[in-house]
């Protein structure tokens, strides 16, 4: 059926998705109750151990970058040694490697281990955390599925040779979706399909998103040249006008019909959008945002409330703020990453549909009863100290940088503080 899926035109892709839908497992939207401490994991990790993925269960949201798991690191096998500027160290032929392929299906591993996650949560009776897909929407990975198709969905040069280049973590080669062309588009929009629709994923973080990955000169004369990263190697990079021209209008279109896919109890991240105003690709083409935490607490506040104007969901931490695997093997401490003073900012600013990134979670804290807030945050005109109460009892004060969280009672009082 996949197979059958790439070689429809996009719109009659988009049809049999839509139908599709109607029979397939729901998404699991976020959970925007505020009912506790609403915590985002966004990272990557070559050695998860049972501990790790029953922690991640308990997230509100999970996002997985494209380093996660082993075909990271049977593509990129140096990626351990700390001492290299680029992961994975001198320029090579990764596809060289055996298993370094699209046999190893990257999308689909990250889809197993949303699945395993979902399970834990459900194992425990706790909701389900809302697990979201990393997809580039520049490269095409050579450990991709959909890269079996190669040159049907890759750009070309101006002599028919596929460009490459490493990626910004090191892999070479790494080739680009030649959005210009049907069958790319149909390439990016059946890994959606697989992972959303019909797999555990709920959601797309779309890198690279707005991003044309070419320079042409202002006079046009065929030589326009493909280049993303390329730090170390960039080959076969001349490409014609025309087909940068046509790109832009291919990427538009999937960008929008990806964000459509989802659906709307599902994410779309559109990275490279501004929170104040619609993703890039026009209104409906993005519903996630994420906003700066390291801004005074009241701006902080006056952002969520702008970005929700635009957006559905709003995660407070750096959309580059990933748990880098480099810096945790051979296993990642998953204890609360978030500072006081952060959890205080968000807190004075939280609002239903926003969400902190902390790539750990505290047992004890975050379970504790939270709720809607009683009101907007207040200042002292005195002291200049912003603070803000929630149903749950739990209060919060920051001012000047300095933040302090007093929060509820447990809601079993019998429980034991765990970090893990």
């Amino acid at each position: 059926m996949q197979k059958r899926l790439l070689l429809l035109p996009l719109w009659l892709f988009l049809g049999c998705c839509v139908i599709r839908t109607i029979t397939s497992a729901p998404v699991i939207p976020p959970d925007v109750s505020l009912s506790t401490f609403p915590v985002v994991y966004y990272g990557a990790n070559w050695n998860r151990s049972e501990d790790n993925l029953e922690v991640l269960s308990r997230m509100s949201i999970v996002i997985l970058m494209q380093e996660d798991g082993e075909c990271w690191l049977t593509c990129c096998p140096n990626a351990t040694n700390l001492s290299q500027s680029s992961q994975c160290g001198d320029s090579y032929n990764a596809t060289a490697l055996p298993g370094c392929g699209p046999e190893c299906d990257q999308h689909g591993k990250q889809d197993e281990l949303f699945a395993k996650i979902k399970i834990l949560a459900k194992k425990a009776g706790r909701r389900s955390p809302h697990c979201v897909l990393y997809m580039n929407a520049v490269y095409d990975f050579p450990f991709d599925q959909v890269h079996k198709l190669g040159d049907a969905i890759d750009v070309l040069d101006i002599h028919g040779l596929p460009h490459m280049e490493n990626c910004d973590p090191g892999i070479f080669p790494t080739f680009f979706h030649d959005f210009s062309r049907k069958a790319s588009q149909n390439a990016w929009l059946s890994t959606v399909q697989r992972a959303v629709v019909e797999g555990s994923a709920d959601g797309v973080y779309a890198d690279c998103y707005g991003k044309v990955p070419f320079k042409c000169p202002k006079v046009p004369n065929g030589t326009c040249t493909a280049r993303r990263n390329g730090k170390k190697i960039s080959v076969n990079e001349v490409v014609s006008d025309e087909l940068v021209a046509a790109y832009r209008i291919g990427k538009n279109a999937t960008m929008r019909a990806a964000a459509q896919l989802v659906g709307p109890n599902g994410s779309f991240y559109p990275k490279l959008s501004h929170f104040d105003r619609d993703p890039i690709y026009g209104k409906g083409s993005g519903n996630l945002m994420f906003l700066n935490l390291n801004v005074p607490a009241d701006t902080l506040a006056k952002n969520v409330k702008t970005a929700l104007n635009f957006y559905k969901y709003v995660i407070v931490g750096s959309a580059n703020g990933f748990s880098n695997p480099k810096h945790q093997w051979p296993g990642e401490n998953m204890k609360n990453h978030c500072k006081e003073d952060q959890m205080a900012a968000f807190l004075i600013a939280v609002e239903a549909g926003t969400f902190i990134l902390c790539n750990g979670y505290d047992n004890d804290l975050f379970t504790r009863p939270l709720g809607l807030p009683l009101a907007p945050a207040v200042q002292d005109p005195k002291t200049g100290t912003w603070s803000r109460s929630f149903i749950g009892g739990t209060n919060v004060t920051w001012n000047n940088g300095t933040g302090h969280v007093y929060w509820a009672p447990p809601a079993i009082t019998d429980d034991k503080k765990q970090t893990v």
